[in-house]
């Protein structure tokens, strides 16, 4: 089976990244040959190089409205719109080139916002898959040219689509179509040993993107709070980062004017985040819209508590949780309040107490959230579809 993916972004710490590369390790392993079609040869796209795989770097953008940050933005948004369009056009010739010389039976686009290999696909008259895994609107990416529209490319003949939860899959309206499946992000390679401890260092770690959408400053504002309210308050380690400095900065600054220098740790983008995981008091979730949540389902599989917002895919997760269980596999929260006092339960309540919740979290994550059963769900999926069985 020859199937091109397509892949928004090289960042090798992006979720959606993180999450395809777990999938074709298995794929390959399958039987499947790959070619990997990505936006520049930054991040990953040496590594897939040296792996042996079939990569190839081609200039194209997301099919989604410039954003407007800055009075430069406004300015140059009519050009930068038109330039995405005539950009994206020439794309889509090329993918249908390398589609056409590697055979390719169907097309995967990884995320929901490019559209290039759902273009080419129409060309060819081959299957496509779209791997919908955020709730675009409400993370400020707006398609070209309107939602309606795109609702209906997901629609069409030969066009299918992938749900990374039942949430996404109802903001998409897709829950009654028959060619839209939900299908768990893989976090976990293997079942890993019990969790035998409870011990964990007294710190709440925050993983993730710095943008407003994960509800960073939220978090933020929550923690001051916390710990005027806790003398013996635990420190916050924020583990991720942004391309916008002036938003870092931001973000920074907040912190200075509230006196929390030595309260609260910006560590960047990090390669060790499983250990931070395991070492972790608890994971703080505050993402507003979170697709899945591959860092919550990671962290619990690590035996670290959770924290989340009750809301989209953590919710989703936590819900799975407490039917697969019997029992809540997370702390929940709706308000800023209620993670104030979250934390402050946290604090002040033995770790041996959350050791039964850690391992019901465990056994959660296990049985929904596997590489494999990910990847055995997604070929079914590919087979489906090029038997015409689905």
């Amino acid at each position: 089976m020859k199937v091109t993916y397509i892949l928004h972004s090289t960042g090798p710490h992006e979720g959606s990244t993180i999450a395809f590369l777990r999938l074709l390790t298995i794929v390959r392993k399958k039987g499947i040959e790959p070619t990997v079609i990505v936006p520049d040869t930054e991040g990953i796209y040496p590594l897939l190089l040296n792996d042996g795989v079939d990569v190839v770097s081609l200039n194209f953008r997301i099919a989604t409205y410039p954003r407007i940050r800055t009075l430069k933005d406004a300015v140059l948004w009519l050009p930068r719109l038109i330039g995405r369009i005539v950009v994206n056009k020439i794309a889509s010739r090329s993918v249908i080139d390398i589609c056409r010389q590697r055979k390719s039976q169907l097309i995967h686009t990884n995320v929901s916002v490019v559209d290039i290999g759902y273009r080419a696909a129409r060309q060819l008259s081959i299957p496509h898959i779209w791997h919908l895994r955020e709730y675009s609107d409400l993370i400020g990416y707006h398609y070209i040219f309107t939602r309606a529209q795109q609702l209906r490319n997901y629609k069409t003949d030969l066009s299918y689509t992938v749900c990374i939860t039942r949430g996404v899959q109802q903001y998409y309206q897709l829950e009654k179509h028959p060619y839209s499946r939900v299908i768990y992000d893989g976090a976990i390679e293997k079942e890993y040993e019990t969790i035998t401890s409870s011990i964990a260092q007294p710190f709440f770690l925050f993983a993730g993107r710095l943008e407003k959408g994960k509800g960073i400053e939220d978090l933020l504002v929550a923690y001051t709070l916390y710990a005027k309210q806790c003398p013996m308050h635990w420190p916050l380690r924020i583990a991720g980062d942004t391309a916008i400095v002036s938003y870092k900065q931001h973000l920074k600054n907040f912190v200075r004017q509230h006196d929390m220098d030595n309260d609260i740790t910006f560590l960047g983008m990090r390669n060790d985040i499983h250990n931070l995981y395991a070492q972790a008091g608890a994971l703080i979730m505050s993402s507003l819209s979170e697709g899945f949540g591959l860092a919550t389902a990671e962290a619990m599989n690590a035996g670290c508590l959770v924290i989340g917002f009750d809301a989209s895919g953590t919710k989703e997760q936590f819900d799975n949780g407490k039917q697969f269980t019997g029992q809540e596999i997370a702390l929940r929260y709706t308000t800023q309040e209620e993670l104030v006092l979250q934390m402050q339960h946290v604090t002040l309540t033995p770790q041996q107490d959350f050791l039964p919740m850690k391992l019901r979290a465990k056994q959660t994550v296990e049985h929904f959230y596997t590489d494999q059963k990910n990847a055995e769900q997604i070929i079914q999926l590919y087979q489906g579809i090029l038997d015409k069985t689905m």
